[in-house]
């Protein structure tokens, strides 16, 4: 079992690129913000996100979403506005109500890229569940790597039923799917 994939294809590569050099720049900017860190470290962060801007230019002709342009550049305007020791405009001591409401913003860009993420993410279940004997044709095909289309043809080919519930959904006995699936993967090995 695997936890992590590698990207398969090399938009996939850009984007995670993208959303690694976010998260560790929204990770250095919370350390920042509760102050577990010196405020030196924010042009790190600026870095970072001027690195993810350039890898969305490079990105630009597959057409990113807007969040990875707009989050980097919330999140540097942020991090440069907390270092004082950068030129001015920075935070004063009595502006300091603002960053509640900067962390809150940060937070919710952060949680819309991580459900972008985790959305874009294939469904692998890690077991089937059996209705009687028949199971979900579609969930048995994704546990087994096949498309849902291939194991339906190579079931009815084979003379098995393929039972449609009351859902619409489609299922088929257990028995029967093992088999099917035991002869394809013969065929694959020769």
């Amino acid at each position: 079992m695997k936890l992590l994939h590698w990207p398969q294809s090399p938009l996939a590569v850009v984007y995670l690129t993208m959303l690694v050099l976010q998260l560790l720049g929204v990770m250095i900017l919370f350390t920042l913000l509760v102050e577990w860190l010196p405020a030196s470290w924010s042009r790190t962060v600026i870095i970072l996100q001027g690195l993810t801007l350039m890898i969305a230019v490079v990105a630009a002709r597959w057409r990113p979403p807007r969040r990875f342009i707009l989050f980097p550049i919330l999140v540097a305007i942020i991090a440069y506005l907390w270092d004082e020791t950068l030129p001015p405009p920075s935070f004063n001591t009595n502006e300091s109500h603002l960053v509640p409401f900067l962390i809150i913003i940060v937070v919710v860009i952060g949680g819309d890229l991580f459900l972008t993420w985790w959305q874009s993410q294939s469904f692998t279940p890690k077991r089937i569940p059996v209705y009687g004997k028949y199971v979900n044709l579609d969930e048995a095909a994704h546990f087994f790597n096949l498309p849902p289309d291939v194991l339906r043809m190579h079931l009815v080919q084979a003379g098995h039923p393929v039972s449609v519930g009351r859902n619409g959904e489609e299922y088929a006995a257990l028995d029967q799917i093992i088999p099917v699936v035991t002869a394809l993967r013969s065929q694959d090995r020769s």
